[in-house]
């Protein structure tokens, strides 16, 4: 999950806030954006309520609430961590310095990842243990030897406590072959929303911005599961009139008719 910044139109009186969840698997990815005036701890809480199993996230503090339920378990994004190390290298002098040795032993963690890709969940859990788990023991070892020795302020400094303060929920996706590293799939439906706000992304009242998000979800989902958009969508708008049981709007679902999946 994760929040993205919007700007409505003038009719709004504040900045508001698209948020982004979703499911990810072949054949049935889930992409949901949701309205919200705040970037509150209760936006979480809310759209995942009776909700239980994974939620990867990023940093942000306003998920610690719905974490610490017993039916959930955090999950870190590696690729914030490495985005923070990053930042760090691009302020060294040439690039070199410590952050530099962050950022290999984050490569060879996404290296083993790109080599299992095709194996099943029970041979990526295997594979993590023997070849991720040691890179990941190193890379603790090297922030706690180092952590004390750079100033917190720093670039560094900043990645170093971000790595720590997020340590136990970074190493967890090696416990289940299911877990990604990352929540690069949201990250990635986030995106058009980043690029084309300045230009398009805008409604004039808090029922358009709603209705978007309903229209993005489908559209994004679809997008997600490599089906057709036009196709699909015409059928949609055909038979979802006439749609009344909880059975007919399944199979309306984008993942729900393969005949419609890109070649």
């Amino acid at each position: 999950m994760r929040a993205v910044l919007d700007e409505p139109g003038k009719a709004a009186t504040s900045l508001s806030y698209m948020w982004a969840y979703g499911r990810y698997g072949p054949g049935n990815s889930i992409v949901l954006y949701e309205y919200d005036p705040t970037r509150s701890s209760e936006v979480p809480k809310r759209l995942l309520l009776n909700y239980k199993g994974y939620l990867q996230a990023d940093g942000y503090d306003g998920y610690n609430a719905v974490s610490s339920q017993d039916d959930i378990i955090r999950v870190g994004c590696m690729a914030h961590c490495r985005r923070k190390f990053v930042e760090a290298y691009e302020a060294s002098v040439k690039g070199q310095g410590k952050a530099q040795e962050a950022l290999l032993l984050i490569q060879s963690l996404y290296k083993i990842e790109s080599e299992i890709r095709e194996q099943t969940r029970d041979q990526k859990k295997q594979i993590r243990s023997e070849q991720s788990k040691p890179i990941l023991e190193k890379f603790k070892l090297w922030l706690d030897r180092i952590h004390n020795t750079i100033p917190h302020e720093s670039v560094l400094g900043k990645a170093i406590s971000y790595a720590l303060n997020e340590w136990k929920y970074l190493v967890r996706y090696i416990d289940d072959g299911q877990i990604e590293i990352d929540n690069n799939f949201i990250e990635n439906q986030i995106r058009p929303f980043a690029l084309g706000r300045k230009n398009w992304l805008f409604s004039q009242s808090v029922a358009g911005v709603k209705a978007s998000a309903n229209i993005y979800s489908i559209m994004q989902t679809a997008a997600a599961n490599n089906i057709e958009l036009f196709p699909y969508l015409k059928k949609l708008m055909k038979e979802l009139p006439n749609s009344q049981t909880q059975a007919q709007l399944e199979a309306l679902l984008p993942f729900a008719d393969r005949q419609l999946t890109k070649k």
